[in-house]
């Protein structure tokens, strides 16, 4: 009789599923035209009747104005931003 204790298999790491990302739209014109600018920019706040967009100065990151989106399609879009970027939706 053997003294060797019982082999056990490792257990497999769990698979969590990635988080499912809002059907992609295009952003808004005013953001592209801050970005082609040289700004950055981060969504501050996505409700269900608007979206801020913090517009972000690109010499400090400070915020230079606030965007707010109503358009149901640019509220979309922030929705999508927000999933892709891991904050709440």
């Amino acid at each position: 009789m053997s003294s060797d204790p019982v082999r056990r298999r490792p257990r497999a790491p769990e698979v969590h599923a990635a988080p499912e990302i809002p059907e992609a739209v295009d952003t808004p014109e005013a953001v592209e035209r801050w970005e082609r600018a040289g700004g950055a920019w981060r969504i501050a706040e996505v409700g269900a009747d608007a979206a801020s967009v913090e517009l972000l100065r690109c010499d400090g990151g400070e915020v230079a104005d606030l965007l707010r989106l109503t358009g149901e399609r640019d509220i979309r879009w922030a929705r999508a931003r927000r999933a892709i970027e891991g904050g709440p939706a």
